[in-house]
């Protein structure tokens, strides 16, 4: 923060400042900023607790956002790299000499829970 140390400031450009009501409020609202660098962003609702999740869903997306700007890479989640290891044995299936069908000329995947599943 440049507070404590006003001559550390940059000052920038903006094409319109205008007063605006959101809700019952005034606010200032900076439009047409060239640089584009800083940003405010207003959070209203219902009740204290509806506020302090929507800060913490906003800053959980801020910081998504960094982490992928920073490492655009990812990986899969929720299931996702079983599905896709799934989806490539189907294909390869009907290239597969030898293999017997289960299932319209085609070897399917079980879900887990099948394939532990063991008889007495």
């Amino acid at each position: 923060s440049t507070f404590d140390h006003p001559e550390l400031v940059t000052l920038g450009e903006c094409e319109v400042v205008e007063e605006i009501m959101i809700g019952e409020d005034k606010v200032i609202r900076l439009g047409g900023c060239k640089s584009g660098e800083a940003c405010s962003i207003v959070l209203r609702g219902a009740s204290s607790h509806v506020l302090d999740e929507a800060e913490r869903s906003l800053h959980d997306a801020l910081c998504i956002l960094q982490a992928t700007v920073k490492e655009p890479r990812s990986i899969c989640g929720g299931g996702g790299t079983e599905t896709l290891m799934a989806q490539a044995i189907d294909r390869e299936v009907e290239n597969t000499p030898g293999k017997k069908s289960t299932r319209h000329g085609r070897l399917r995947t079980r879900p887990t829970s099948n394939a532990l599943h063991h008889r007495r």
